[in-house]
């Protein structure tokens, strides 16, 4: 429902559903695990709601809860490579170079997590090491 608000410009609707999902108990749920990951899913949604319309900090804001309340079973590549993306937009590359190389380390055939390093080396001067 977060996507649809967002695609159709009620940010801050799709806001509210995100924050309401990433809110919501999961006592007494059947599956806990799945619960939890689509908890992180809607702060990683909301993020993007951030970054999509240019506010860089709250995204990164946003990411960071997202880290936080992430379980240890969480696959984290696209929050991180989301997190390094940010950066780079604000212009710390070396920041957004610090969470491409935890996308990769987490999942290192994750191509979106590689091309934005590329990227981001490019950037810095740096491209004979990516």
């Amino acid at each position: 429902m977060g996507l649809v608000l967002g695609l159709l410009g009620k940010r801050y609707e799709a806001e509210k559903v995100y924050r309401h999902c990433a809110s919501l108990d999961s006592k007494g749920l059947k599956d806990p695990k799945v619960h939890e990951t689509t908890r992180i899913s809607a702060l990683f949604n909301m993020g993007r709601l951030y970054a999509d319309e240019g506010n860089y900090r709250e995204a990164v804001k946003i990411y960071h809860e997202a880290i936080k309340r992430m379980p240890p079973y969480y696959q984290p590549q696209s929050l991180f490579n989301m997190m390094g993306e940010a950066y780079f937009k604000m212009g710390s590359f070396v920041n957004a170079e610090n969470w491409y190389r935890a996308a990769l380390r987490s999942k290192p055939d994750h191509i979106p997590a590689h091309l934005t390093y590329a990227k981001t080396a490019y950037e810095m001067g740096t491209s004979g090491r990516s």
